[in-house]
C-alpha cells in the first residue's frame, strides 16, 4: 500500500448533509462519522454514512493497516431500509431491505475475505474473495447468486434456473488489466470470458465463449 501523510483525525462528524436532488434524483439527508489515525503503529480509519432516522441502517467501514507486518484487516457492512440511500443510487428505491457485509484479514500478498449482498425482491449473492495489494493488485471472487425469479421471464428461468455460480479474476500491472477469468454456470448455459484492458492505449481485447447443456 502507498506510505500515507502523518495525519490524526480524533473524531469526524457530519450531523446533516444534504445531498442535492441532482446527484441521486431527489434529495437525501445523510450524517457522517469517522476516525483516522495514520501515526500509531497501526493505522485505523472508522466511516459511517447513515440516515438521521435510520435507526441503525447505514454505510459501516472499519480498516486496520499494520505497515510493519504488512496485514490488513477490513470490515463492512451496510443496512439500509426501503427508499434509501443505496437504492436510490441503484434505480431501485422500491426495493426491501438492503444488507451487505464484507469482512478480511491477511498479509497483503495473500489477503482473504468473505463477502455478501441482498435485496429483497431482487436477490442475494455470496462468496469468497482473495486479493493481493502488493507487488501489484489482484482479485479473485469465488460465489453464487440467486436472483428471484418474478425476475425473469418462464423462458429464462427454464433456461438459466435462479441461480449462477460464478469466478472472477483481474490482475493490474503497469496499465493494464488483465482479465484472467471471468465464468458463470447458470442453469444449462456456461459462460467463460478472458481479455486484457489496455489503459495507455485505450484498447480492449476480449474472448467469450459460450457453452449449452442439452436441455
Amino acid at each position: 500500500l502507498p506510505d500515507l501523510p502523518r495525519v490524526i483525525v480524533g473524531e469526524l462528524e457530519i450531523q446533516r448533509l444534504q445531498l442535492a436532488e441532482e446527484i441521486l434524483g431527489r434529495p437525501q439527508l445523510v450524517t457522517v462519522e469517522g476516525r483516522l489515525d495514520t501515526e500509531a503503529d497501526v493505522i485505523t480509519a472508522a466511516l459511517t454514512i447513515a440516515a438521521p432516522d435510520g435507526e441503525g441502517d447505514g454505510i459501516f467501514i472499519d480498516i486496520e493497516h499494520d505497515p510493519v507486518r504488512e496485514l490488513l484487516a477490513a470490515q463492512v457492512q451496510v443496512r439500509e431500509a426501503p427508499g434509501g440511500l443505496i437504492g436510490t443510487l441503484l434505480g431501485i428505491p422500491e426495493a426491501g431491505p438492503i444488507a451487505a457485509t464484507l469482512t478480511g484479514q491477511g498479509p497483503l500478498d495473500q489477503w482473504q475475505g468473505r463477502y455478501s449482498a441482498s435485496i429483497e425482491g431482487y436477490g442475494r449473492t455470496e462468496g469468497d474473495v482473495a486479493a493481493t495489494f502488493q507487488p501489484d493488485l489482484s482479485i479473485a471472487l469465488d460465489g453464487r447468486a440467486t436472483v428471484a425469479q418474478t425476475l425473469l421471464p418462464a423462458e429464462a428461468v427454464a433456461l438459466l434456473g435462479s441461480t449462477a455460480d460464478y469466478t472472477l479474476r483481474l490482475a493490474s500491472a503497469e496499465g493494464t488489466l488483465h482479465l484472467e477469468r471471468a465464468a458463470v454456470q447458470a442453469g444449462a448455459v456456461d459462460l467463460d470470458m478472458q481479455g486484457v484492458w489496455a489503459t495507455p492505449a485505450q484498447t480492449l481485447d476480449v474472448q467469450v465463449n459460450v457453452t449449452f447443456d442439452e436441455i
